[in-house]
């Protein structure tokens, strides 16, 4: 039986033991990540995947304007795409164009909410330039939502929704 002398165990041996199984464990989560995003592509039923305004108008095209599905009580109507990508040029078009109701669509159904209301990785500005679209091209707060049978101003009044930026509200709100 022969017995080695311990292998000196440097610190750049350690770095590359600790580092390979890391770099392994990478290149093996890249290829399902990417198949993953790969696998997804822009439609009307996933505008999370649309990357432009143009996309999403090719998407949304032959849609229309109170189509969409329920999730999570956001109502995904063509509008609320638009929203959602901050394109505003696209949301005049369904408004004026295509005689979308500006008071339609995202959070309970209401637009008022939706910009009036905190969203991940939304400038509160933004929302706000949203508010004078819609309320430049005729949202009203008493307008009452087609699937939940109330208004806006209803839906706040009765405490379904708390209101993040008040003075969005009350602007959007105001007679």
């Amino acid at each position: 039986m022969t017995i080695r002398p311990p292998v000196p165990r440097t610190s750049r041996f350690l770095a590359a033991r600790m580092v390979l199984p890391l770099l392994a464990a990478a290149l093996i989560a890249l290829p399902g990540a990417a198949g993953a995003q790969e696998g997804r592509s822009c439609s009307f039923q996933d505008m999370r995947a649309c990357r432009t305004c143009a996309e999403l108008s090719d998407a949304l095209e032959g849609i229309q304007p109170y189509d969409g599905a329920y999730e999570d009580d956001i109502k995904w109507t063509p509008l609320f795409g638009a929203f959602l990508k901050n394109c505003q040029r696209l949301a005049l078009h369904l408004i004026e164009d295509r005689q979308a109701d500006p008071t339609y669509g995202g959070r309970y159904g209401s637009m008022l909410i939706t910009v009036s209301t905190y969203w991940e990785n939304r400038n509160p500005r933004i929302s706000a330039q949203w508010a004078r679209i819609l309320k430049r091209l005729g949202a009203d707060a008493d307008t009452v939502i087609p699937d939940s049978g109330k208004s806006s101003r209803q839906l706040v009044e009765q405490g379904v929704v708390t209101i993040d930026y008040p003075e969005i509200w009350e602007e959007l709100a105001a007679h």
